[in-house]
């Protein structure tokens, strides 16, 4: 099908540059992605050997624990906004990776211009670093700059670090390996010499990860699998342990960059409220609305900023124990499959990197429902299937 291979290319192109300039518009993108799946695959049934329902029956029971706590909910018509969107984006992610599995492999020019592009973006953006040029034109047109660079690049740095990784795979199968460094080289110029900590973070957090599913194909994913849920379980006892002795030395603290002590201070909040409704949580999406949360202090910091930003924290504060619980379950079982599925090395460190990104940035930077980011796991999940045509993966 020449004209949907040119669909492919077209959308593939503009997906970076959506993700970087305007993250919110990685939803439609997705929807389409799913669309041009659908249309490539004939709207398939999944094959048998590759109907598992262990995935279904978790995401499944996830929804169902974050739509049941709408019934108690402090702010239940936001609750059920926000709960019905997750609900659509989860369905059109889940049913979209079951035909990127039939589909055929993406065409290799559609994967040369999703990687041309990223690179074209993280090119403008370490120019901007260098020159300062996208700040002047800014000026001169008397936009404030810096609400574009909060709102939209940061998102975008975030973004760019969690699809570097399939951009790497693709070009790493067509024998292009060079330029899969070069990409990863100039992403890294383009996030370190922004302001997004929580890219940075992720973009090395991922980097030794690939390298060391490089070095250990085999011991490392299988540490992970069991390191990443039990950590993620952990994280709020693990951070209301080290806040009394480690942040709350003002020593510690005073050296913490602002936006890392404001993370602090949200978390410190948020695990107190936590801890009221310990077992079902204040309700799907109520972090905004939990009574103190909009106290300011310092000027123009709150306690609770829309969410925790920290995807362990905000679901034990609005879905309790029993939602952390499946949360981490859904999340264990997916790696299990990661672990267990056959792949080359360099489809498991670029996988492995990947994911590792998403699950980091997430603990730092965006609400655990915000659609937009949600839909960014799912293309990037899409992607993969699509890129490692092995059987297995």
């Amino acid at each position: 099908m020449p004209r949907l291979s040119k669909a492919f290319v077209v959308l593939l192109t503009l997906v970076p540059l959506v993700a970087t300039f305007a993250a919110m518009g990685i939803t439609p993108a997705l929807i389409l992605l799913v669309l041009l799946v659908g249309f490539a695959a004939g709207w398939q049934r999944p094959r048998n050997g590759s109907g598992d329902p262990t995935l279904l029956i978790a995401l499944v029971a996830v929804l169902a624990w974050s739509l049941l706590s709408i019934w108690w909910s402090i702010t239940p018509g936001f609750s059920f906004e926000s709960g019905a969107k997750l609900v659509g984006i989860m369905l059109i992610g889940f049913g979209g990776v079951q035909m990127a599995r039939m589909s055929d492999e993406l065409p290799r020019n559609a994967i040369i211009a999703f990687a041309a592009a990223l690179g074209v973006c993280a090119c403008a953006l370490a120019l901007e670093n260098l020159t300062g040029l996208l700040r002047a034109i800014y000026a001169v047109l008397h936009l404030d700059f810096s609400r574009f660079i909060d709102k939209n690049v940061n998102r975008g740095l975030c973004a760019l670090v969690v699809l570097l990784w399939p951009a790497v795979n693709g070009l790493y199968r067509f024998g292009a390996a060079r330029a899969g460094r070069l990409l990863a080289a100039v992403v890294a110029i383009a996030v370190v010499g922004m302001d997004s900590l929580s890219a940075t973070l992720a973009l090395v957090a991922s980097g030794a990860v690939y390298g060391l599913i490089m070095k250990w194909p085999t011991r490392v994913p299988h540490m992970l699998a069991l390191a990443i849920p039990i950590f993620f379980m952990s994280w709020p006892l693990i951070f209301a342990l080290l806040d009394k002795p480690v942040f709350a030395d003002p020593d510690i603290y005073n050296a913490l960059p602002p936006t890392a002590q404001h993370r602090v201070e949200i978390w410190r909040f948020a695990l107190g409220k936590a801890f009221t409704e310990p077992w079902v949580g204040w309700g799907f999406e109520t972090a905004r609305g939990i009574p103190g949360g909009d106290v300011v202090y310092q000027g123009e910091r709150k306690y609770m900023p829309l969410h925790p930003h920290n995807s362990a924290i905000q679901i034990l504060l609005e879905l309790g124990v029993v939602g952390l619980v499946l949360w981490t379950a859904g999340i264990a079982l997916v790696l299990r499959r990661w672990r267990k599925a056959a792949m080359p090395v360099y489809h498991r460190a670029t996988s492995g990197a990947a994911i590792t990104a998403y699950l980091s940035i997430g603990f730092t930077a965006f609400g655990a429902w915000q659609t937009w980011w949600i839909a960014l796991g799912w293309l990037v999940a899409m992607l993969w299937l699509m890129i490692a045509r092995e059987p297995a993966t």
